[in-house]
């Protein structure tokens, strides 16, 4: 395994987690607002697409920083 691939790995499992996290919160009881919604929406499209895109090898190098900010 390369240094590149360990760090597609980590990217892929970091993102899957953030998620997954993002699906199951729940608000208790909590009221809905619009523009959280929208980010937590919007963060679920952009990051469900990496490992979407490392499980189709579309996605060949991964950055350490850009693993750090994910």
């Amino acid at each position: 395994m390369t240094i590149s691939m360990f760090w597609i790995y980590i990217n892929f499992f970091s993102c899957l987690l953030a998620v997954i996290r993002l699906i199951n919160y729940d608000r208790n009881g909590a009221k809905y607002k619009f523009i959280p919604s929208f980010i937590a929406w919007v963060l679920i499209i952009l990051l469900g697409s990496i490992p979407l895109r490392i499980l189709t090898n579309d996605y060949t190098h991964a950055d350490p920083f850009e693993v750090g900010i994910n």
